[in-house]
This record gives structure tokens, C-alpha cells and sequence, in this order.
């Protein structure tokens, strides 16, 4: 079973005629997402990549029953489109673009999550839920079928994690690149809430970082998910108020640094794990994979 996205989710691709859209629409094809539309507006009545083309969110929606959108608007529309697209009646919702700014995403999130509208991103890779679809941009080849949850504010070790627990023989659910921001739809305390409640879910493993409060929330909600809790917690050698990578990744204080989260993480039970391939081997271990 998968989080968020399977087979059944209708997808729409807002600024359909990107080049990212244009490059990744035939890889979430082959992983399995049914692409429904595209949408552009001014574009409205035609087609691309075999895609009907709407004006509208709105629009698309009505004429095909679409429930999910990944938006490749760049990062001076993300808002908006994350606005129209919860508007529109969508579910679930995938932006790409970094560096959205902060002043505008604020009260876009704010406003999706009234509607209903679950965001993933901005400044994500997506969400891979192997051998049932993939939203962005996380390689279905480097998923395989399982039974983990991964959690991971970076794309690029998204990427890392899936190849390491895939070459290891550990199966996803789903796979998360939550986005690398500092402003993001939804924390990683909340998608492992949703890998709590999967019945086919049996372990959630976390790829943290320095910078902001998000796995030290999750620290203090651990009391509450009954599964394993793997975690790996990069930038170990980052000084204070350095970036490093992302808008996200910057500690402003002691207590986001990757020791200070390391601590609290490793206190509330979590298995504390230095590199992917040491939380594949925890996780084969503690699964007897």
C-alpha cells in the first residue's frame, strides 16, 4: 500500500509546456501515474504529449475528474498555481520550483491546506510510490516495492536513500523528497503520521538536516507512532549559520544543528544511522529483511 499516490490518483500538469514537465511527463508515464491533462493558460482546447490542454485548473479538473497536480511553474508563480490548484479542487499537489518566496508561499500553503489541499514541496523531487506512480522527478527505477516509509527534506539524497535500500533489498511504499525550502506544504512529523496509520507500512525511515525545528518536532511526537524510526541527519560538520545545499538547510542556533537533532532524535528512540547504506543494513536488521 502507498501514501498519498497510487494508481488511481488523476493527474494534471500545470505549465505543461516547461521543459521539466516536458522531460519527466514520459518517466511518471512509465512508472504508472495516469497523466489526465496538462494545463497552460491561453492554451486552452489543445494538445500536448497526447495531453488535452486547459486554460484553467478548474477546468481540467471538471472535464476529467483530476484529484492531483504537479506544478512546474517557476518559482515566481508557485503560489499562485498552488492557489488556483487548491481552487480547483485539488487533493494533492506536488511543486517543484526552490526558492519560492517566502512572503508569497506563507499564505498559499495556508490557504491550500484550508481547502483540503495536500502540498508536497515547494523545491521537492516528488513522491515515488513504486510500481504504482510517481510525481516530479524521483527515478522509478531506483524504487522497488516495499514495505518502508521514506521521509527526506533533500531531493538529492532521496535519490541516495532509494538506491541504497533498494540495492540492499528493502522495498518502499512510498518514497518523499518533502522539499528543501524553509517554508514547505507539510512537515515530515505529518507524512510519518500517514506511514504510522498504513497497515502495510512497517518502518520510516528519515533523512534530516540542519536548519529549522522539523525533526525536532518529530522527536517530540515519536511517543506517539508506534513504528521503527529510522534516521539519518546530514550536515554533522556544518557550522552555525551556514547553508548548506538549501534555503532550508541553515542552522540558525545550537539547537538546528545535526548533533542537537541527532540528541533529541536518538532520546525519543529513533535508530540514529551515519550514512544510507548503514540504515539499509538497521533497517534489514530490525525487519529481518
Amino acid at each position: 500500500m502507498s501514501i498519498l499516490l497510487n494508481r488511481h490518483n488523476l493527474v494534471i500538469i500545470q505549465n505543461v509546456h516547461s521543459a521539466y514537465a516536458r522531460s519527466m511527463i514520459g518517466q511518471m508515464r512509465e512508472a504508472g501515474t495516469d497523466i489526465v491533462a496538462g494545463v497552460a493558460a491561453g492554451s486552452g482546447g489543445t494538445t500536448y504529449l497526447d495531453l488535452p490542454v486547459f486554460d484553467t485548473v478548474a477546468q481540467a479538473v471538471s472535464q476529467t475528474g483530476a484529484d492531483t497536480s504537479v506544478i512546474y511553474t517557476p518559482a515566481f508563480g508557485v503560489a499562485d498555481a498552488i492557489i488556483e490548484a487548491a481552487e480547483g479542487g485539488i487533493k494533492l499537489a506536488a511543486a517543484t520550483a526552490e526558492h519560492a518566496p517566502v512572503h508569497d508561499i506563507m499564505p498559499a500553503l495556508a490557504h491550500a491546506r484550508a481547502k483540503g489541499t495536500w502540498v508536497i514541496g515547494p523545491n521537492s523531487l516528488g513522491v515515488l510510490s513504486p510500481g504504482q506512480g510517481m510525481l516530479c522527478g524521483l527515478p522509478p527505477a531506483f524504487g522497488v516495492p516495499g514495505r518502508v516509509g521514506v521521509i527526506s527534506r533533500s531531493g538529492t539524497l532521496s535519490i541516495a536513500m532509494l538506491r541504497a535500500l533498494t540495492a540492499n533489498g528493502v522495498g518502499q511504499s512510498t518514497a518523499i523528497s518533502i522539499g528543501g525550502d524553509s517554508i514547505v506544504g507539510r512537515r515530515p512529523v505529518e507524512y510519518a503520521r500517514l506511514f504510522d496509520a498504513d497497515p502495510e507500512t512497517d518502518a520510516i525511515v528519515v533523512v534530516g538536516e540542519i536548519g529549522g525545528g522539523k525533526e525536532a518536532e518529530l522527536a517530540d511526537a515519536m511517543a506517539e507512532i508506534s513504528k521503527p524510526i529510522f534516521t539519518m541527519i546530514v550536515g554533522r560538520s556544518a557550522p552555525e549559520g551556514r547553508t548548506l545545499g538549501h534555503a532550508g538547510a541553515l542552522a540558525r542556533n545550537a539547537s538546528e544543528t545535526a548533533a542537537s537533532k541527532i540528541e533529541r532524535l536518538a532520546a525519543a528512540g529513533a535508530t540514529i544511522c551515519a550514512s544510507p547504506l548503514a540504515t539499509a543494513q538497521a533497517v534489514r536488521q530490525r525487519l529481518s529483511l
